[in-house]
Protein backbone atom coordinates (compact mmCIF):
# COMPACT_ATOMS: atom_id res chain seq x y z
CA UNK A 1 0.00 0.00 0.00
CA UNK A 2 2.42 2.20 0.99
CA UNK A 3 4.25 1.45 -2.63
CA UNK A 4 0.75 2.25 -4.19
CA UNK A 5 0.39 5.12 -2.48
CA UNK A 6 4.02 6.50 -3.65
CA UNK A 7 3.27 5.68 -6.99
CA UNK A 8 -0.97 7.42 -7.15
CA UNK A 9 -2.01 4.27 -7.94
CA UNK A 10 -5.68 3.35 -6.55
CA UNK A 11 -6.09 0.12 -4.75
CA UNK A 12 -9.57 -1.73 -5.35
CA UNK A 13 -10.73 -4.58 -4.13
CA UNK A 14 -13.07 -7.12 -4.62
CA UNK A 15 -16.30 -7.03 -2.10
CA UNK A 16 -18.33 -10.79 -1.77
CA UNK A 17 -21.17 -11.48 -0.63
CA UNK A 18 -20.05 -15.39 0.27
CA UNK A 19 -17.27 -16.32 3.12
CA UNK A 20 -14.95 -19.06 3.44
CA UNK A 21 -16.73 -22.87 3.30
CA UNK A 22 -13.96 -24.33 5.50
CA UNK A 23 -13.69 -22.87 9.17
CA UNK A 24 -14.95 -19.75 8.56
CA UNK A 25 -15.34 -17.82 11.72
CA UNK A 26 -17.64 -18.15 14.30
CA UNK A 27 -19.62 -14.69 14.05
CA UNK A 28 -20.90 -15.93 10.54
CA UNK A 29 -22.37 -19.48 12.58
CA UNK A 30 -25.51 -17.97 12.52
CA UNK A 31 -25.94 -16.35 9.84
CA UNK A 32 -25.27 -18.98 7.30
CA UNK A 33 -27.62 -19.81 4.32
CA UNK A 34 -28.89 -23.74 4.74
CA UNK A 35 -30.94 -26.20 2.52
CA UNK A 36 -31.97 -30.16 3.07
CA UNK A 37 -30.30 -32.47 0.91
CA UNK A 38 -31.98 -35.29 -0.83
CA UNK A 39 -31.72 -37.32 2.46
CA UNK A 40 -33.64 -34.01 4.60
CA UNK A 41 -30.46 -33.41 6.10
CA UNK A 42 -29.58 -29.48 6.52
CA UNK A 43 -26.22 -28.63 4.92
CA UNK A 44 -24.68 -25.34 3.97
CA UNK A 45 -25.76 -23.53 1.02
CA UNK A 46 -22.12 -23.37 -1.23
CA UNK A 47 -21.41 -19.92 -2.72
CA UNK A 48 -23.10 -19.45 -6.01
CA UNK A 49 -22.84 -16.50 -8.44
CA UNK A 50 -26.20 -16.89 -8.55
CA UNK A 51 -26.53 -18.53 -11.90
CA UNK A 52 -25.99 -22.44 -11.90
CA UNK A 53 -22.33 -22.45 -10.66
CA UNK A 54 -21.68 -23.26 -7.14
CA UNK A 55 -18.46 -22.34 -5.68
CA UNK A 56 -17.90 -25.50 -3.28
CA UNK A 57 -14.58 -23.06 -1.04
CA UNK A 58 -17.70 -20.73 -0.14
CA UNK A 59 -20.60 -20.41 1.44
CA UNK A 60 -23.43 -18.06 1.43
CA UNK A 61 -25.28 -15.77 4.22
CA UNK A 62 -28.42 -15.14 4.72
CA UNK A 63 -29.67 -11.32 3.46
CA UNK A 64 -32.77 -12.01 4.88
CA UNK A 65 -31.31 -11.18 8.12
CA UNK A 66 -30.26 -7.40 8.92
CA UNK A 67 -26.87 -8.96 11.00
CA UNK A 68 -25.57 -10.58 7.47
CA UNK A 69 -26.03 -6.75 5.91
CA UNK A 70 -24.49 -5.00 9.25
CA UNK A 71 -21.53 -7.78 9.54
CA UNK A 72 -20.80 -6.61 6.02
CA UNK A 73 -20.75 -3.47 5.74
CA UNK A 74 -18.99 -3.25 9.29
CA UNK A 75 -15.75 -5.78 7.64
CA UNK A 76 -15.85 -3.40 4.30
CA UNK A 77 -15.48 0.13 5.93
CA UNK A 78 -13.34 -1.64 8.83
CA UNK A 79 -10.75 -3.37 6.32
CA UNK A 80 -10.63 -0.31 3.90
CA UNK A 81 -10.14 1.76 6.60
CA UNK A 82 -7.49 -0.34 8.37
CA UNK A 83 -5.59 -0.81 4.71
CA UNK A 84 -6.45 2.74 3.02
CA UNK A 85 -8.13 1.11 0.01
CA UNK A 86 -9.79 3.59 -2.09
CA UNK A 87 -12.70 1.54 -3.65
CA UNK A 88 -14.33 -1.81 -3.69
CA UNK A 89 -15.60 -3.50 -6.73
CA UNK A 90 -18.73 -5.39 -5.65
CA UNK A 91 -18.92 -8.90 -7.03
CA UNK A 92 -21.76 -9.90 -9.21
CA UNK A 93 -22.86 -6.60 -7.94
CA UNK A 94 -26.06 -6.73 -10.60
CA UNK A 95 -26.73 -10.29 -8.74
CA UNK A 96 -26.89 -8.75 -5.04
CA UNK A 97 -27.92 -10.43 -2.96
CA UNK A 98 -28.11 -14.05 -3.98
CA UNK A 99 -31.06 -14.66 -2.06
CA UNK A 100 -32.57 -18.28 -2.46
CA UNK A 101 -36.32 -19.45 -2.48
CA UNK A 102 -37.55 -20.96 0.86
CA UNK A 103 -38.46 -23.99 1.15
CA UNK A 104 -42.08 -23.45 2.01
CA UNK A 105 -42.55 -27.19 2.84
CA UNK A 106 -40.26 -27.26 5.57
CA UNK A 107 -40.54 -24.15 7.44
CA UNK A 108 -44.06 -24.68 8.04
CA UNK A 109 -44.02 -28.39 8.69
CA UNK A 110 -45.28 -29.86 12.10
CA UNK A 111 -43.22 -31.83 14.39
CA UNK A 112 -45.21 -35.48 15.46
CA UNK A 113 -46.69 -33.67 18.54
CA UNK A 114 -48.35 -31.58 16.25
CA UNK A 115 -46.35 -28.15 17.07
CA UNK A 116 -44.05 -26.55 14.61
CA UNK A 117 -40.53 -27.40 13.67
CA UNK A 118 -39.71 -23.40 12.81
CA UNK A 119 -40.93 -20.42 14.55
CA UNK A 120 -42.39 -17.48 12.78
CA UNK A 121 -39.02 -15.74 12.63
CA UNK A 122 -37.24 -18.90 11.08
CA UNK A 123 -39.74 -18.62 8.49
CA UNK A 124 -39.41 -14.75 7.87
CA UNK A 125 -35.72 -14.95 8.00
CA UNK A 126 -35.65 -18.29 5.11
CA UNK A 127 -34.16 -20.00 7.53
CA UNK A 128 -34.02 -23.22 5.13
CA UNK A 129 -34.37 -22.57 1.49
CA UNK A 130 -34.34 -24.17 -1.91
CA UNK A 131 -31.44 -25.00 -4.01
CA UNK A 132 -32.23 -23.02 -7.02
CA UNK A 133 -29.97 -22.73 -9.91
CA UNK A 134 -31.44 -19.40 -11.56
CA UNK A 135 -32.28 -16.76 -8.78
CA UNK A 136 -32.18 -13.48 -7.91
CA UNK A 137 -31.72 -10.95 -10.80
CA UNK A 138 -30.73 -13.73 -12.71
CA UNK A 139 -34.56 -15.02 -12.39
CA UNK A 140 -36.10 -11.42 -13.39
CA UNK A 141 -36.84 -9.36 -16.19
CA UNK A 142 -34.26 -6.94 -15.30
CA UNK A 143 -31.66 -9.74 -16.80
CA UNK A 144 -33.21 -9.59 -20.17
Amino acid sequence: MTQAKKNKVKIIIDCLTRISSGRNHRKYRDLMLHYLDEEGRKKICYGTDGQAINYEDTALLNYRKVESWNLLIDEVLNFTQRHGINGIHLDNGQAWPQIMETDLEELMRLDVDGEPAYTPEDLMNGEIVLRNENNGYWNTNTME
